[in-house]
């Protein structure tokens, strides 16, 4: 990661999907993805999705995900969240599966891979 890379995840990640003067689509895209996947992370889909994140705060970790090409991820999660609304005996097996899922699919490797080379090739979405 390079220094200006290294700079932008930083400010994302203290940021969040706080929409702060001076902050561009990229920024804010990879503040809410990184936001939600550090929820996720911590304790699991449910914990991330339900526990943690607003209705606001999911929407926009949703676009994140879309915004780096994790569509499939996105729509995981938006199917599960629709789920576990409905509380019922099952959540945590639920829960489980869906970590095994999100856990292969969506790697911190990977969003930073794809965080690298969307950087590398749209440099003006992101502030200096």
């Amino acid at each position: 990661m390079t220094d200006d890379e290294r700079t932008v995840w930083n400010r994302a990640c203290y940021f969040g999907i706080k929409k702060t003067d001076g902050l561009k689509e990229g920024d804010v895209a990879l503040g809410a993805l990184l936001l939600a996947h550090n929820y996720i992370c911590n304790g699991g889909v449910y914990h991330g999705i339900v526990e943690c994140l607003s209705s606001d705060q999911f929407k926009e970790a949703c676009k994140g995900y879309r915004y780096f090409g994790f569509s499939g991820t996105a729509d995981l999660l938006e199917k599960a969240r629709n789920e576990f609304n409905e509380f019922d005996e099952s959540i945590g097996d639920k829960d489980n599966k869906l970590n095994k899922i999100y856990y292969t699919t969506t790697t911190d490797k990977e969003i930073t891979e794809r965080f690298n080379e969307h950087f590398k090739k749209h440099r003006e979405l992101y502030a200096p």
